[in-house]
């Protein structure tokens, strides 16, 4: 069997639930939400994207900081916290994570975790 790395089941599941939330807040009614999970015996990759509102190009750089919003007078509700912890979770756990806008016409973020065998981990 495999594992993420050191994960914490539930700080995972706030990964996950900040990713998804995000998108289904930015996406408008009609617009698609696509997730896909795999692994290669060595990574775990999420990948969560949206046709939503995205991010402008000189957003990126500031996008998993604290308290940024890419488009704060857009009227959703949030304190531009969601992405800054799913990154010092990710991070926390050995992995990485990215975001890519498409301007208007969505974002994907993609979380890459290691993973490690049961075996490993009973002896780490």
């Amino acid at each position: 069997m495999l594992f993420c790395a050191s994960s914490d089941p539930n700080r995972f599941q706030q990964v996950v639930y900040n990713l998804l939330s995000n998108a289904i807040k930015f996406t408008p009614p009609n617009g698609r939400i696509d997730v896909e999970a795999k692994n290669d015996g060595l990574m775990f990759e999420l990948r969560v994207g949206d046709t939503g509102a995205g991010f402008p190009p000189d957003f990126q750089q500031r996008l998993f900081e604290r308290f940024q919003q890419a488009n704060p007078h857009a009227g959703k509700p949030g304190l531009g916290l969601g992405l800054s912890i799913v990154r010092h979770i990710v991070e926390m756990h050995g992995g990485m994570v990215e975001g890519h806008g498409q301007g208007h016409k969505g974002a994907t973020f993609v979380v890459r975790l290691p993973i490690i065998a049961q075996d490993a981990r009973k002896t780490a």
